[in-house]
């Protein structure tokens, strides 16, 4: 059930990498989970997507693809979840992998029992 739940979060953090300039412009850092960099808004010159129909989507200011994630979409980008990120939609899957993802509003102090 827990990886259920897990792959569900992760599904929904993909699905805001697509015409995600307002969440980008909202947050302090972003990350890629093509080749995994971290980097602040600004650095993300590039964008896709600029039909009218909608925000443009963001394009890695490092490798130039379209798997940008911002922390405003309620996530910590921290190195273990571009490297879940990573895994799910360009690697094997995340079956036999056990990392935690953290929610940016918890602290870790929060979470002890």
């Amino acid at each position: 059930k827990m990886k259920e739940e897990r792959k569900n979060l992760l599904y929904g953090l993909h699905h805001t990498t697509f015409r995600n300039k307002k969440q980008i412009d909202e947050s302090k850092e972003c990350g890629c989970f093509y080749c995994k960099s971290t980097f602040k808004p600004e650095a993300i010159t590039r964008w896709c997507d600029n039909d009218g129909r909608g925000d443009p989507t963001a394009l890695c200011p490092n490798c130039g693809i379209d798997s940008v994630i911002g922390a405003a979409c309620g996530c910590n980008v921290t190195p273990d979840l571009l490297e879940l990120m990573n895994l799910q939609f360009f690697g094997p899957g995340i079956d036999n992998v056990n990392i935690i993802v953290t929610n940016g509003n918890e602290t870790e102090e929060n979470n002890q029992p």
